[in-house]
């Protein structure tokens, strides 16, 4: 009887390490098709870069040209934004390159400030790279200031998502702290240069525009305190509006009519022909 016992404990034992590994197959077999059933989270969508260039005065002795993207900009990571000057004379080109970011009330950050001197015949290419902080996020203006030509371009960008909101005009060169007293007066006189400068910088004016045929032809005067609308007249050599590197273009000279409201200092409105936002740079139907 001893040894049948015996016998019956020993013939049990594969059994219970049979059922053990069954066990430890279905509890491995349910943590993989647990893990297999977790749904991966999903990418961010990829912002598009939206590339913009803008180009100072073609067809003269000293060109400029600003390029980047002005959407994709990730906070924490690095975008780049290239400077070519092209120096198109027989002497040397100096000056003074300052790169900042905007936002309505100011400037948020410097971006890059620099000299350069360009011997004849050279157009070098700069790269300005720059990381965002993680506190910025949405809409800001790219301004680039040249002293040495009186020049200001400011290009909206996107840091993070690009949105449909309405994006507020920009601290022109009038309103840097930086470059004018806070005090300085507003007067007709210094709103109508400002105004024209404006116009020359503009990306229709510095692609094609005329400059003997830009002038100031008529004055009006909002009832608004220190604000004065004017409008100017000029041709371009093509037809269309911004900066059309790149597309065939019929050469046609093109009236244009613009007006520009300037209040406080500052540039507020400025339309083309009635149908061309100069400061977004679009029809103003996108707008609407």
């Amino acid at each position: 009887m001893q040894n049948g016992k015996t016998r019956d404990r020993c013939m049990t034992k594969p059994g219970i390490v049979l059922i053990r590994l069954l066990v430890l197959f279905t509890l491995v077999a349910l943590v993989m098709l647990a893990g297999g059933c977790k749904s991966e989270p999903s990418p961010q969508p990829e912002i598009a870069p939206d590339p913009f260039t803008v180009v100072w005065g073609p067809e003269r002795d000293h060109v400029v040209t600003f390029s980047g993207n002005s959407a994709g900009h990730v906070a924490g990571r690095t975008s780049e934004f290239n400077l070519r000057l092209d120096n198109n004379s027989f002497e040397s080109w100096k000056g003074e390159y300052i790169v900042q970011l905007l936002d309505s009330d100011g400037i948020v950050m410097e971006i890059a400030r620099d000299t350069f001197e360009v011997p004849a015949g050279l157009e070098p290419e700069i790269v300005i790279p720059v990381e965002f902080s993680s506190r910025l996020h949405g809409p800001y203006g790219l301004s680039l200031y040249i002293p040495e030509r009186e020049a200001q371009s400011i290009q909206t960008i996107w840091v993070g998502g690009k949105r449909t909101e309405d994006v507020r005009q920009w601290p022109s060169i009038s309103t840097h702290p930086w470059l004018w007293p806070e005090s300085a007066e507003f007067t007709e006189e210094n709103s109508r240069q400002l105004a024209e400068e404006f116009v020359k910088n503009s990306p229709t004016f510095e692609f094609d525009g005329i400059e003997d045929s830009l002038e100031l032809v008529e004055t009006l005067y909002p009832d608004i305190e220190d604000a004065w609308s004017f409008v100017f007249h000029f041709n371009s050599r093509h037809a269309g509006y911004g900066d059309r590197t790149g597309q065939m273009l019929a050469q046609v000279i093109t009236p244009h009519e613009v007006v520009i409201t300037v209040e406080k200092g500052m540039v507020k409105s400025a339309v083309m022909d009635e149908k061309w936002d100069m400061l977004r740079q679009e029809t103003l139907l996108e707008i609407e």
